[in-house]
């Protein structure tokens, strides 16, 4: 069974009517009406408390399958970017809100819709009702908590970004916990964000620590690799590793 179909089996089991059932989340009867007749869903604020007063689990409420196979999560995201180049935007966030629901867990999925629509309306140049910014927070967010570590940092670079483009300069700094400071995308970031608060000698100092560091690393790497060319014999490729060097 769908949703719709979970919330009008529960709903008549207990003897209840729409109207019945729309005063305990705070909704109208009329909203009701539309869940069971598929033409709408619930807000995700709303599940918690529907699930409670209809006895059954989120799981079962959402119905949603634990794995989304790789083919289908292309499928959606394929769709998504057709109603982008089609369809209004508003149309697109709404339709990207019902797959979400429907599989709440897949954070994979949840970062990839929410970067689609944030990335449309940075090449758009479109102004983000704010509305549709708390949203993509808090979809970036929903990834950040609960996702594996791949997704969890993922989300924490998407949300960097977020920030950062927002000129919210507190949160995009706190973004750069998630990463280690041995990373060069960590350094690369903090400068970045020294140069967007003006702190421009912090910023020259790190990236110049980031190119001496990737330097040294090189220069190591091409010792390397000749010393493996000269063990194989391979004088040719020996003399082209040293003059890079």
């Amino acid at each position: 069974m769908n949703m719709q179909e979970i919330i009008r089996k529960k709903r008549m089991e207990k003897n209840l009517s729409q109207k019945d059932l729309a005063e305990y989340p705070g909704v109208t009867s009329s909203a009701v009406s539309k869940w069971e007749k598929g033409k709408a869903l619930p807000d995700v604020t709303l599940l918690g408390p529907l699930a409670r007063l209809l006895k059954v689990s989120l799981e079962e409420l959402l119905s949603f399958q634990r794995e989304l196979s790789p083919e289908m999560e292309k499928g959606y995201l394929e769709e998504l970017h057709r109603k982008l180049k089609e369809e209004p935007f508003m149309e697109a966030v709404h339709w990207a809100r019902e797959i979400l629901l429907t599989y709440p867990s897949s954070y994979h999925l949840i970062l990839w819709i929410t970067s689609l629509l944030e990335s449309h309306t940075v090449m758009s140049q479109e102004k983000v009702p704010d509305e549709n910014k708390d949203l993509f927070e808090k979809w970036y967010l929903r990834a950040l908590e609960h996702g594996e570590e791949k997704e969890r940092l993922l989300a924490a670079e998407r949300l960097y970004y977020f920030y950062l483009r927002d000129e919210n300069y507190k949160k995009a700094e706190e973004m750069l916990t998630y990463f280690s400071q041995e990373n060069p995308q960590w350094k690369r970031k903090k400068a970045l964000l020294k140069t967007k608060t003006g702190n421009l000698e912090e910023a020259w100092k790190t990236y110049e620590e980031l190119l001496f560091a990737t330097f040294q690393m090189a220069n190591e790497t091409f010792q390397e690799m000749t010393v493996l060319a000269m063990k194989e014999k391979d004088i040719d490729r020996a003399k082209v590793l040293i003059e890079k060097q």
